[in-house]
């Protein structure tokens, strides 16, 4: 009878030659694959976050949540509490996070991939690694008392503030999206980040980071409008009521920015 032949040692190596060669095609896929259903869980939870923030409305007058900035300095003065402002409207504390974003900010690299921590609201060091969220208020969102902010400059800062949601054009205005930052004042006149990764008090810096690829963040706006955002589109929604009155044009891009794709249209 003859004899039961085992594979050879060539036969085995090209076995393995062949499945390497089929994991390094169904890799990338499945890595885009997995991408794409973070980025339908990111959407979905901002959409869950319009929902509060507008039922919240509807329940107080039309009016957004007030802003407590100037009532004591706490570790989330200037828009920074909005989770607590909002809490009776949600329940499960892991809607703060968007997949992508886990990471204690200040023990990773990458910027994108880092969610906001507690800190000490008298400087910017980093003072608690426990990651909170990864989501950022707009702050110019707020019913906010004339007196805000004590400030000599308090009427034209007030004016600016997007009090309700029922107001024109609510699709331009961003109510909340992805950050490194709980929130922040975008204003026009504010640079993009130098290099990617760049960690910067800037407030329109927190919101530019390419956390889902090509140059994109996710964000739900005032209408509930949930969608995709172009980090050279920051430069041209309509965070503030009165946004780039001067019509200044946008900024000189960073080299890292420039071959990003402009989702508003523009030319640049």
């Amino acid at each position: 009878m003859r004899a039961k032949r085992g594979f050879t040692l060539i036969e085995l190596l090209v076995v393995i030659s062949i499945i390497a060669v089929l994991m390094a095609m169904l890799l990338p896929s499945l890595e885009k694959a997995r991408e794409q259903a973070r980025g339908v869980v990111c959407k979905a939870k901002l959409k869950q976050w319009g929902l509060v923030f507008l039922t919240y409305a509807e329940n107080n007058n039309g009016r957004f949540n007030p802003d407590r900035t100037g009532e004591g300095l706490d570790v989330f003065a200037g828009g920074h509490d909005w989770p607590n402002e909002v809490k009776d409207y949600y329940k499960d504390p892991k809607l703060l996070f968007c997949p992508n974003a886990t990471k204690p900010l200040g023990t990773y690299p990458k910027l994108k991939y880092c969610a906001w921590v507690q800190v000490d609201v008298l400087s910017p060091n980093i003072s608690d690694t426990i990651p909170l969220g990864s989501y950022g208020l707009n702050t110019w969102i707020g019913d906010k008392p004339l007196e805000w902010g004590e400030m000599d400059n308090a009427w034209s800062i007030n004016r600016l503030c997007w009090r309700t949601p029922n107001v024109k054009g609510a699709y331009r205005v961003p109510l909340l999206a992805d950050c490194f930052w709980p929130a922040g004042f975008p204003l026009h006149s504010d640079e993009p980040p130098p290099y990617e990764d760049h960690i910067s008090w800037t407030n329109l810096r927190r919101w530019c980071i390419d956390r889902h690829g090509n140059g994109t963040i996710h964000g739900v706006f005032i209408d509930g409008t949930v969608r995709v955002i172009g980090l050279k589109e920051l430069w041209e929604l309509e965070w503030t009521r009165y946004w780039n009155e001067e019509n200044d044009p946008p900024p000189a891009w960073p080299e890292w920015m420039r071959n990003f794709k402009n989702y508003a249209g523009g030319n640049y």
